[in-house]
């Protein structure tokens, strides 16, 4: 099972090639049956993993290649007595670096 959220904004640098791109991410696998409220959503930020960066896309035919710089963060529970937005811990680098993903003819 996974469920995958995504917000995305492009903007061009040069409309038919070269494309800039911000986005956040989130998302988790789940080896079991996912429980939702009843409106159908899943409204528990302990349950995602979060990305948030930037991009670039070089569109050549039959050739795309995306360039991204990101950050994971996963949500804090521990801190109850802190406003939400700042529950936000990063996740996995100690040292809080970026992650660089670089993809070629693929669709993300």
């Amino acid at each position: 099972n996974k469920i995958r959220h995504s917000v995305e904004i492009r903007f061009p640098f040069e409309e038919s090639t070269v494309w800039g791109v911000l986005f956040l991410d989130a998302g988790n696998l789940y080896p079991d049956k996912i429980s939702f409220n009843r409106l159908g959503w899943m409204v528990d930020p302990k349950q995602f993993m979060f990305d948030v960066g930037a991009g670039i896309r070089v569109h050549i035919p039959m050739l795309p290649i995306r360039l991204y710089w990101s950050y994971r963060f996963i949500y804090d529970s521990r801190t109850p007595d802190l406003p939400w937005y700042k529950r936000f811990v990063l996740y996995d680098h100690p040292q809080g670096l970026p992650v660089f993903t670089l993809s070629v003819a693929g669709l993300f």
